[in-house]
């Protein structure tokens, strides 16, 4: 039996029942966004070093059919089974807890060589987050500007966040998961998309946290502008090691933005790979 992991699971272990429940109000039409981009052997990254997300067709049908000919006679059934190898903070992804490393710890005082083996982490894996279920704001900056996107060199502000939501009569209550959209998911095919982007302010990040966020989500594939600048004050170290707020990369936020959706009732589950810093996610917004 595994031991219970409910310490791990970070801020959005503090959002009542009775915050979610209120929040499924939202729901007036049974509309569905998805808000995840697709995962495959085009992904843009080979410039950084990533190498290409692949599948392996390591069974063909054909083998498998042979197989199971041996199992039962005269079978007619057959399938196909793939083997991916890829990184795992590339497309639409959530960030672990202990993705960011301070001083060779995380989330403040785990040191990494007491959590970390060439298994993965013991601690603080993806399979400690919980299903995220709440309300999503979409803080859309790049509308609030008048721009299609960002300059790849943007840093999102404290007051362009406030002049944001007060420009669009929204407020920050605990529990939120708030989406940044700066454009930039419109590169995402760009090889470039990886290497240069807008990122948000730590300042702006931690306002937006201490007045309840417990999600933080970008449509870059990262919530600090590339190339870094200081890591050290970085919105990764300030959410993650500090804050055990999760964060959510490269989410597709244009269709919101189109129709001028701001409020929403947001799910995500998590696949459960244990000991990965990071996951493929596939949000949905639900009106």
């Amino acid at each position: 039996m595994q031991e219970n992991r409910y310490f791990e699971i970070g801020k959005i272990k503090e959002v009542k029942d009775s915050t979610i429940l209120k929040t499924a109000s939202l729901i007036k039409k049974g509309i569905v966004f998805d808000l995840g981009m697709e995962i495959n052997s085009n992904l843009p990254g080979k410039d950084m070093g990533l190498f290409p997300t692949r599948l392996l067709f390591e069974s063909t049908p054909e083998d498998i059919f042979e197989t199971l000919k041996k199992i039962e006679k005269d079978s007619e059934v057959s399938s196909s089974n793939e083997v991916i190898i890829s990184p795992t903070h590339v497309s639409t992804h959530i960030d672990a807890l202990c993705h960011s490393i301070y001083n060779n710890k995380v989330v403040g005082k785990y040191n990494i060589k007491d959590i970390r083996t060439n298994k993965g982490w013991d601690k603080f894996g993806v399979e400690t987050i919980p299903p995220i279920v709440g309300r999503g704001l979409l803080v859309d900056i790049a509308k609030y500007l008048n721009m299609e996107k960002l300059e790849d060199n943007h840093v999102v502000s404290l007051e362009e966040i406030k002049n944001c939501l007060k420009n669009n009569n929204l407020e920050i209550e605990f529990g939120d998961i708030i989406c940044i959209r700066t454009g930039k998911i419109k590169d995402f095919w760009n090889e470039d998309y990886f290497l240069k982007g807008p990122g948000i302010g730590s300042d702006a990040a931690i306002w937006l946290a201490n007045k309840g966020m417990c999600i933080l989500c970008i449509d870059y594939n990262s919530v600090d502008s590339l190339p870094w600048k200081n890591f050290n004050n970085s919105v990764h170290v300030q959410m993650l090691y500090k804050s055990s707020i999760y964060i959510i990369e490269a989410i597709n936020l244009e269709e919101l933005s189109k129709r001028n959706i701001l409020e929403f009732f947001f799910v995500c589950s998590v696949p459960k790979f244990t000991g990965c810093s990071g996951i493929w996610v596939n949000p949905v917004a639900v009106l």
